[in-house]
């Protein structure tokens, strides 16, 4: 769970890679075997994983995705939301700019066993608000979709949960402002 594309703050990750990387199928994973791994010959690097989702919405045959977007992946344990633009469609070569994204632990499972479900859908909500709003604010303030509604794409195993999708209403430049009066 990473929200960042560089291997800075990622060296943990990284080690569990190489580690994997190195280790024979038929050995089972332990401490022991983990200890006597060298490192592989392959370069590893780690890229969040909310990337594979939005590489598979634009790989869609003959979709146009330009345009910007918000991608929000429910997870058991991790809730990961990023905002991103997709332009070049139109030529057959995918470019994406990401703006912003954080990685919480506010999964369908931790959703499961919260007590108090309204304090954890508020950090949610809160999660999805400094993605949206940071872009906004920071990255990408004129985009149509802001007037016209962002495009948002819901998906993992936890998206089932009414309350997230209910959360992901009203992203509109009112919402967003909103926001900013709650916010300063």
């Amino acid at each position: 769970p990473t929200a960042v594309f560089n291997d800075e703050g990622n060296e943990k990750w990284i080690k569990v890679l190489e580690k994997a990387c190195k280790m024979h199928v038929d050995e089972p994973i332990s401490t022991n075997s983990l200890k006597r791994i060298s490192r592989p010959d392959i370069d590893l690097h780690v890229i969040p994983e909310i990337i594979a989702t939005i590489k598979s919405f634009v790989a869609q045959d003959g979709a146009n995705n330009d345009g910007l977007y918000c991608a929000i992946d429910v997870g058991a344990t991790t809730l990961e939301a990023c905002t991103f633009r997709i332009f070049g469609s139109d030529t057959g070569e995918d470019k994406y700019a990401f703006y912003s994204a954080r990685i919480k632990p506010y999964g369908a499972a931790r959703y499961e066993e919260s007590q108090d479900k309204n304090e954890f859908l508020r950090n949610c909500d809160k999660q999805f608000s400094e993605v949206i709003w940071g872009t906004y604010l920071r990255k990408a303030p004129h985009e149509k979709e802001w007037g016209e509604g962002l495009p948002v794409i819901l998906c993992g195993g936890g998206s089932y949960i009414p309350e997230y999708k209910k959360l992901l209403t009203d992203y509109d430049e009112e919402h967003l402002k909103r926001l900013a009066r709650d916010r300063f």
